[in-house]
């Protein structure tokens, strides 16, 4: 078929779903005709389709759009097939168990005029190391948001809502931050130190957590402006855990994450993860309903992370990567930077990059060279200085790779800061 077509409903098909954690139904830029073949290279065929389209966890019921939007696919668009990811969970390793889940995808020739897009804000699997038989733990993070308010007059609009955390969360929210001075645009501009925000408004809430029902909800249309913080903070209970769960993809371990369905797509398209710097702790001081209660109590203070304001005041340069694509998950899109990472960093901490979570992450000791690596990828990313192969910016300003690199590194970034900094006088010549 050579139509252009909008997507505007997904129903999930879930057969065997003891076992299926969760599925992604992603688009992808050239077209897949294997239907139920085996992908000897799943990771290759992922760099085709990055694009998130569907998210089922369980409990999610069908995604409708709203009837101004919907999500092309087919001819002229970059969608022009699509990819099921299921990932199965078989905690007891059961043998002998089959599945055939699927998805049925509601298309219409008739275009809409808003396209739709997915954010994810909150942490993947950076959640923290949980210890066992704590009945409240709260993991947090902030991020600021850019959006191309020349697409998007008036900034993104946000319609529908999906929590995920896995068995032991018990509250997820998103609170929305501004700049307190009205006269200060947050857009162009930053803040060093959270104590500069305000909380405006939550863009979402649930207080009742049930892994079992994680459906997906609409929303009255909630606007998002360029230079917004999103903060999302979760509570988890491990009274009934014995061991320390750290984060991961398995449904025993755990996640942090509130996924919004949001148009014009093509005004945020560059920020699919919102995920900055992480809080953490195994004691709250009080029934907390705001992230900025959670930082003023927290020991990691209010101060927005030294190297974010070293890199845009420019007291740090960034020494160019000559990528013209970076990414935080999957290796092949940037294969020369992940081995650069395990030449220098040791392939503990390549692992624990790369999706690898908290246990690895206790594995790997960061050194100078290596900080110094991973601090200027961020750095450049942070000015958008790489690019995909379209063109089009691939900001890791809100990178989970963040918090694990502020995590094991910090101490060596001080160092290097120290060693490399220069005036800002001196920058703005170089």
């Amino acid at each position: 078929d050579d139509r252009t077509y909008h997507v505007v409903g997904v129903e999930p098909l879930v057969d065997n779903e003891e076992f299926v954690h969760h599925f992604v139904l992603r688009g992808c830029s050239e077209g897949t005709d294997a239907p139920g073949e085996p992908i000897p290279d799943v990771e290759s065929m992922i760099v085709q389709c990055l694009e998130f389209l569907y998210v089922w966890a369980p409990g999610t019921g069908n995604f409708s759009s709203p009837k101004n939007g919907g999500i092309p696919v087919g001819k002229s668009t970059r969608r022009l097939g699509g990819e099921l990811e299921i990932h199965y969970d078989n905690p007891l390793g059961k043998k002998g168990q089959r599945d055939s889940s699927g998805v049925r995808i509601h298309l219409t020739p008739d275009l809409r005029k808003d396209e739709v897009g997915i954010l994810w804000s909150g942490t993947i699997v950076n959640v923290g190391l949980l210890p066992p038989k704590m009945d409240t733990i709260y993991s947090s993070s902030i991020c600021q948001l850019s959006i191309n308010e020349t697409a998007a007059p008036g900034g993104v609009q946000v319609f529908g809502y999906m929590p995920h955390i896995h068995l032991t969360g018990r509250r997820i929210w998103t609170d929305r931050l501004v700049v307190k001075s009205r006269g200060r645009p947050s857009n162009g501009s930053f803040v060093t130190d959270l104590s500069e925000l305000e909380k405006v408004d939550e863009l979402s809430r649930d207080d009742a957590y049930d892994f079992n029902l994680q459906r997906f909800s609409r929303m009255a249309p909630t606007p998002l402006r360029d230079g917004d913080f999103l903060a999302t903070t979760c509570i988890f209970n491990t009274m009934d855990r014995v061991e320390i769960t750290s984060g991961g993809l398995g449904s025993y371990d755990e996640m942090c994450s509130a996924i919004y369905y949001y148009y014009p797509a093509q005004a945020l398209e560059d920020m699919l993860f919102c995920s900055g710097p992480r809080y953490f702790g195994t004691s709250l001081p009080r029934d907390v309903t705001s992230f900025m209660e959670i930082a003023d109590a927290d020991d990691v203070g209010t101060a927005v992370p030294k190297w974010r304001q070293a890199y845009l005041s420019g007291e740090l340069q960034c020494d160019s990567t000559g990528l013209n694509s970076v990414d935080i998950i999957y290796k092949s899109l940037s294969p020369e930077f992940w081995d650069e990472i395990e030449k220098t960093c040791g392939k503990a901490s390549a692992t624990a990059l790369n999706f690898g979570g908290d246990a690895q992450a206790a594995l790997w000791e960061c050194s100078k060279d290596c900080a110094r690596l991973l601090y200027n990828h961020l750095g450049c990313a942070l000015l958008e200085d790489a690019v995909q192969d379209d063109g089009t910016a691939f900001s890791l300003y809100a990178s989970p790779l963040e918090g694990l690199v502020e995590e094991k590194c910090h101490e060596k970034f001080m160092e290097i800061h120290q060693e490399d900094k220069v005036s800002p006088v001196d920058a703005s010549q170089g």
